[in-house]
């Protein structure tokens, strides 16, 4: 037992180690994200289209509801990551401004072509009037104002 339990460091303390930057996506979690988005397409289609009261098949269509949840925590965490790896290297977060600008830039051009291709699918296959597939409702829609009407 020749060695000292007392002795001091031999220089100065070495920084912490970086955290392991992996790729911002994380495919398995990507993947259940995916499968989470399809569970809420589902659900909202059948609420669309009234298939949410049609026996057996109506109750699996409702229960499709928990991928609004599965979904939802998942987009944060995933989302809040890179500011947790940044807080816990003592650096500066992310650019909100940046990190909005690329999010608007990705979403908003899928986001308008699906809400045309919907209003277009419900006045061709839609019998009757529907009060939510006007030129008003498209409007609304497209300038993000659809929920304030």
């Amino acid at each position: 037992m020749s060695a000292s339990l007392g002795a001091a460091p031999a220089g100065p303390p070495s920084p912490p180690p970086r955290l392991d930057h992996r790729p911002s996506r994380d495919p398995a979690l990507a993947g259940l994200r995916a499968v989470a988005a399809l569970l809420v397409v589902g659900t909202h289609a059948a609420f669309a289209t009234g298939y949410l009261t049609h026996g057996y098949l109506g109750t699996m269509y409702a229960r499709l509801e928990i991928g609004v949840a599965v979904f939802f925590v998942l987009s944060g965490f995933l989302l809040f990551r890179p500011w947790v790896a940044a807080a816990a290297e003592g650096r500066r977060g992310p650019s909100v401004r940046r990190f909005a600008r690329r999010r608007l830039r990705r979403i908003v051009p899928a986001y308008l072509i699906t809400v045309v291709a919907v209003f277009e699918v419900y006045t061709v296959f839609t019998p009757g009037p529907n009060p939510g597939q006007t030129w008003t409702g498209l409007l609304g829609h497209l300038t993000f104002t659809h929920i304030y009407a």
